[in-house]
């Protein structure tokens, strides 16, 4: 700190002042007994009755309360300074110095950086640096200001703007451009850094200034009650916030040590999610397993694997019917029930036959097979069957199934004839005939 030397007091006072400022903008914020200490330790006993003043209160004044420039004269005597000064090691109110007791070898009247035991003992240990201004009551103070509550809001109805020491807690926030500064009520002067909204417990709080050199993050009441049609009702040992539209009670926190605290969540790291692979299914528009399987090993896309029928979209669909329970079609004998079919082959066999009309038996599950020429051979092939068949089980034919095809309405006259019922498939319901088709696809 610069000392009064010839200086006027108000000369003093304004460049300790602006000393001071310097300090805090930089990130050092000196603290008001730091202050006031040292302004009494510069002034002459021309000052005597100020500093006794000062000194006998309970309470430590801010140095431009304590001192007041114009009530009292510049009264500078070269020989009372020299003897000050001289007797630099001494407050000016001849008060003793903390003394202390030191932590190595438990003597009174120094502390470990001046103990010579231990530097004797560890000479190659670096001793810890202390400060000038640094004493226990100002170590205690300290300490109870950077406590719990720094990671908390302090609800203020004295304030003037939100504040926080933190860029985390800022949502949305620019650099602040602008001339102002943040006033202390000890006479400091703040930097601010940036500008933006906050987001506390679901609720956005614009025009919050963020200032890094705070002790303590601030809400202030009016502007919170103003920007969230709110209102703040401070009990004995607890405060609530209420929405006026709603009636509904966003907030409510008990006092901390006497402070109303609103606590903060904790800054969260910003991570990127990698999307998962039936995300990406979904935006490519659903493509088959294989064209995706293609896609996700050429561009890394997805975190898992991906199977088109975990796809409830993709299924839906491609289901054009509901699925078929088991049958429960039974049979007691031979010939009770006979399906049949009739297959086309492209390839033509050695005698030119290109049909293969099928008899299954459900009972058996016997199956005959025909190659035929024409599809209307059919008609002409189906008494030869029933005379063979009826003869070998001694039985009659009961009921046929066959499909819709052209070659089997043609002999509906025959089958009435000789009591054979005629079971045709529904439209575009193949199932009903499954057993032949399924012969059909052995085969």
């Amino acid at each position: 700190m610069a000392s009064k030397g010839t200086q006027s007091i108000t000369t003093y006072m304004h460049s300790l002042k602006q000393i001071v400022d310097l300090l805090a903008s930089l990130g050092f914020p000196v603290f008001v007994e730091d202050m006031t200490d040292c302004v009494l330790r510069s002034l002459d006993n021309g000052y005597r009755v100020v500093i006794d003043d000062v000194n006998a209160r309970d309470t430590v004044l801010a140095p431009m309360t304590a001192l007041n420039a114009q009530a009292r004269p510049d009264h500078y005597d070269k020989t009372r300074s020299r003897q000050f000064f001289a007797s630099s090691t001494s407050r000016p109110d001849n008060r003793k110095l903390f003394l202390g007791c030191c932590q190595w070898c438990n003597v009174k009247g120094h502390v470990l950086s001046q103990c010579h035991t231990f530097k004797q003992q560890h000479p190659g240990v670096p001793m810890p640096a202390r400060s000038s201004f640094t004493n226990p009551r100002q170590v205690q103070v300290h300490t109870a200001t950077v406590g719990t509550s720094q990671n908390s809001f302090l609800v203020d109805n004295g304030a003037t703007h939100h504040v926080t020491i933190d860029l985390a807690n800022l949502a949305l926030h620019h650099l602040y451009t602008g001339p102002d500064s943040l006033f202390m009520g000890n006479g400091l002067s703040l930097n601010i850094t940036h500008s933006g909204t906050l987001l506390l417990n679901d609720l956005s709080l614009s025009h919050t200034l963020c200032v890094s050199s705070m002790q303590q993050k601030i809400i202030y009441v009016s502007q919170l009650t103003k920007q969230t049609n709110s209102v703040v009702v401070f009990l004995p040992n607890s405060f609530y916030v209420k929405n006026l539209q709603t009636g509904q009670t966003t907030h409510n926190d008990s006092c901390v040590d006497g402070l109303n605290l609103w606590p903060a969540k904790s800054p969260s790291v910003h991570s990127v999610q990698t999307d998962s692979s039936a995300s990406w299914h979904h935006r490519l528009g659903h493509p088959s397993s294989s064209i995706f399987t293609f896609i996700q090993q050429h561009f890394s896309l997805g975190s898992n694997k991906f199977q088109q029928s975990d796809c409830n979209s993709c299924q839906i669909n491609k289901s054009h019917k509901l699925p078929f329970n088991e049958s429960t079609l039974k049979s007691s004998y031979p010939l009770e029930i006979i399906f049949s079919d009739l297959w086309t082959s492209h390839v033509l066999s050695i005698d030119g036959l290109c049909y293969y009309c099928m008899f299954v038996d459900h009972f058996t599950h016997y199956i005959w097979l025909y190659p035929i020429k024409h599809e209307s051979d059919v008609q002409t092939l189906f008494p030869q069957f029933k005379s063979l068949v009826e003869n070998f089980f001694h039985r009659n034919i009961k009921i046929l199934y066959t499909d819709n095809g052209g070659e089997y309405i043609g002999f509906h006259p025959f089958l009435s004839t000789h009591g054979i019922s005629h079971h045709p498939t529904p439209p575009h319901t193949p199932e009903h005939n499954g057993i032949s088709e399924a012969g059909i696809g052995t085969l």
